[in-house]
Order: structure tokens, then sequence, then C-alpha cells
């Protein structure tokens, strides 16, 4: 979506105001949930916008507001809470059960529908990976924009507004284009650890697949 031009693309403003307390949109520093929602509708008035956020908190403003909710069109990504969990505590080996993510998004996958009452579009990690220009596409269709089959493809290297969770991003840094990567095996100090993340996500992870498939 950066690389296409033709968007506004914010990076994961709320993540860095519920880790670091603020976040930069666009060049107005946002200090809570409300801000980030207010700066970001005022973005869309000029022009069109592409955020993008995780779920490794629950951002309760959000979940709350409806009007917000109904003012964006919304897609889920997804990966199999194996790769998920075993990514995630590589890097951060302390994380929280509920950082995983699943959880978080099945409840704004219940926020969304109720607020809009369509399903937000899924799509999965490794199906992108696998298939990067049909994935792409059938995104494109559903967010009604041109579908550029030349952002597809991108120069190495960090972009500035990653800012302070760069480090979460170093293979993507290094990527020119989609890759099909595997998470490397956890050392055995984590394997107990990994156990119990996976069987908590996993019913989420499932209930946003079946939901999807039922629509």
């Amino acid at each position: 979506m950066a690389e296409r031009g033709d968007l506004t693309v914010v990076h994961e403003p709320f993540a860095k105001v519920a880790f670091f307390g603020t976040a930069d949109v666009a060049g107005t520093t946002c200090g809570s949930e409300r801000e980030v929602m207010q700066a970001l509708l005022a973005l869309a008035a000029a022009g069109p916008v592409f955020f993008k956020d995780t779920t490794d908190y629950r951002y309760t403003d959000v979940l709350a507001d409806p009007d917000f909710l109904r003012a964006a069109t919304h897609g889920l990504m997804v990966r199999s809470p194996d790769a998920v969990v075993a990514s995630y505590l590589r890097l951060h080996p302390e994380a929280s059960l509920g950082a995983i993510g699943f959880e978080y998004l099945a409840e704004l996958d219940d926020a969304i529908r109720a607020a809009t009452g369509q399903q937000p579009w899924l799509l999965d990690g490794d199906a992108l990976a696998a298939d990067p220009a049909g994935s792409v596409a059938a995104y494109c269709r559903h967010v009604g924009i041109p579908f550029l089959p030349d952002a597809l493809q991108w120069e190495a290297g960090a972009r500035s507004d990653w800012g302070e969770f760069a480090r979460w991003h170093e293979k993507a840094a290094s990527s020119t284009g989609f890759l099909q990567t595997s998470p490397e095996p956890l050392p055995d100090s984590l394997r107990e650890r990994a156990d119990e993340f996976r069987a908590h996500h996993r019913s989420f992870y499932e209930q946003l697949i079946a939901r999807q498939s039922s629509s």
C-alpha cells in the first residue's frame, strides 16, 4: 500500500499510543485512541488513507465507537497461530498471552460486524505470500481501489514511519517483495509457553476463519 503512491499511509498508530503513549499521524501527535481516530478521520476527509495496525492490545475506545468503525473499509489479516506464536515469542519472549492478538482481533471483528452489518475482508498471510498478485488484486477490488502490479515490488530498506517498531520488520526491510517464510524453531525454554499461547488463541483463529467461510 505504501509503494502505490496514491494513499496516505499510517503505520500502527493505535499500537504506538498503547505502547509508547503517543503516535504521529501524518504530522499530528496523538496521545490517546480518541485522538488517533480524530486524526485519521481528518486525513480521510482530505484524501484516501490506508492505516495498518496490530492487535497486540485491546483498543477499547475503538471497539466502543461504531461511527469510527463505519467510516472505514476493514480488512483483517491472519496467519496460523503456530507461525504467529513462534515468530512473536522469538522477538518478545516475555509477551503476555493477549499480545498474540487473535482474541482481540475476534473482538474487533464482532464490533465491526455489529457497527457495519458486514463481514470484514479476511486475508491469510500465507496465501498472500504464496500468491501476492491474486491476493492483493482481490483486496483492491474489495476496498474499491485499482490494482497496481508494480507496487508488489519495492526497494529494500526500513521505512521511517516504522519508528520504534522497526525491529519487528527486519525481514520486510531486507525484502524487495513478498516472501514465503517459515519461523525458526523456538528454544526449549519457550516450548511450554508457546503451547499455552497456541491453545488459547486457536479457537479465536478458527472462529475468524469459519465466519469468512460462511459469509
